[in-house]
């Protein structure tokens, strides 16, 4: 799906340098993938009463970032 968007360019620059991704289509899935597993992860959490899954999940993340 083609979106068009206007992104902060701060912002923007930022999220690059914080993730090393330069490539923004890349960089747009990255986040959005990120914040679907976080918004699940903080569900769960809730449900479950334990926020560490939070924080795990939040690892995870980094680690695959690190990957790239």
């Amino acid at each position: 799906m083609k979106t068009r968007v206007t992104i902060d360019d701060d912002l923007l620059r930022r999220a690059k340098l914080f993730s090393r991704i330069e490539n923004n289509p890349k960089l747009i899935q990255r986040s959005i993938e990120y914040i679907v597993a976080y918004e699940k992860a903080k569900r769960r959490a809730a449900e479950k009463n334990d926020f560490h899954e939070v924080r795990r999940t939040v690892r995870r993340l980094y680690d695959k970032i690190e990957e790239d």
